[in-house]
């Protein structure tokens, strides 16, 4: 997830999972500013899709965690260094380093 607010006040807005309609239209950049704040939660979206189950057609709602500041993938080792979860530069495993803290 990332926004760019461009010198003529043009915003790109990304967001990984999201449906693009949504990102364009609902979100501001005040949104990303606030998810990675101190204080800053995770939003949940809701959408609708229209799919197929068993040749006919359902309107499904959706609702995806959308803009968060908790990286559930890495791991921070000594408050600056993160790595990939599983990722292991030593002997240890990533268990033996988390529970060494």
């Amino acid at each position: 997830m990332y926004a760019v607010l461009l010198d003529n006040n043009k915003i790109t807005k990304k967001a990984k999972g999201l449906p693009r309609d949504f990102v364009k239209k609902f979100m501001k950049f005040d949104d990303y500013k606030y998810a990675l704040g101190a204080r800053g939660g995770v939003s949940f979206i809701r959408s609708m899709a229209i799919r197929t189950n068993h040749h006919k057609l359902e309107t499904d709602v959706i609702i995806k965690r959308g803009l968060s500041n908790f990286d559930d993938k890495r791991y921070c080792e000594n408050g600056v260094d993160t790595f990939a979860l599983g990722y292991c530069h030593d002997d240890r495993s990533i268990l033996d380093i988390i529970f060494a803290n």
